[in-house]
């Protein structure tokens, strides 16, 4: 999201999704859709000021913010997991606009990467995941299944 537009469409594993301000205030709404009704499916309020940040976009179900899109050196210091509704602790990954002006960032759930145009150029970016294992917790009837989750670390290249 940025000053060009006021809804960001963005894709990965688990769906689509519209991040955008909230109207009158500085929070920043995510909502995921169903894909072929476009039906809200979940929807989040998140104390994060839109206006504060450069540029917004999910990978594997977290929200992260990319600090600045106008300088070549910046940070993404902001990740948010919307299925745990939490922030991400120690989030500080180096990201880089070489063109300085960045004014779309994307992920790529198929090849695995950021896609961003920066200065009218089409740049990608290559992402390692960490695999996170955790617990779901359900009902005692029912057995604890082991999940997978990922963390991103994103490589300028």
């Amino acid at each position: 999201m940025t000053r060009h537009n006021y809804i960001d469409f963005s894709v990965d594993e688990n769906g689509l999704w519209l991040i955008y301000g909230l109207e009158g205030g500085n929070n920043t709404a995510v909502v995921k859709l169903e894909p072929n009704s476009l039906k809200i499916e979940l929807a989040w309020n998140i104390s994060l000021r839109h206006t504060k940040v450069g540029e917004l976009f999910i990978v594997c179900g977290v929200l992260y913010a990319v600090e600045d899109v106008k300088n070549r050196t910046t940070n993404i210091r902001f990740g948010f997991d919307l299925y745990e509704g939490k922030l991400l602790e120690d989030v500080n990954l180096q990201f880089s606009n070489p063109f300085v002006n960045s004014s779309s960032i994307g992920y790529n759930p198929r090849t695995k990467e950021l896609y961003t145009w920066d200065g009218g150029n089409r740049l990608t970016y290559p992402i390692r995941y960490k695999i996170r294992t955790y617990v779901m917790e359900e009902p005692d009837d029912i057995d604890n299944e082991v999940q997978n989750k990922t963390d991103v670390e994103i490589f300028n290249v």
